[in-house]
């Protein structure tokens, strides 16, 4: 039996900021800092993290839409985590 150990969190104290910083990084988005993530991150009304073993493999990022208030959730996989199924 493989022990897998994935697990969803809703609140933003399990997040490896580093870890997403540097999944922000290998797409090009250079300008999130660890501040900025957890700023951006904080401020929304939802959190989704998934970690496997404690290393967080997904998140969901909140975005709004300037004036319209219109928001949306884009899932991002880490980098290593993406393609395998």
């Amino acid at each position: 039996m493989i022990d897998i150990d994935l697990k969803l969190h809703h609140n933003f104290d399990s997040a490896n900021i580093d870890e997403m910083r540097n999944d922000y990084k290998s797409v090009g988005w250079m300008k999130h800092t660890n501040e900025i993530i957890r700023q951006v991150f904080e401020a929304s009304n939802v959190i989704a993290l998934v970690t496997i073993h404690g290393r967080i493999i997904g998140f969901v990022e909140p975005c709004q839409m300037g004036f319209l208030m219109l928001s949306f959730m884009i899932l991002s996989f880490i980098k290593i985590f993406k393609g395998k199924g």
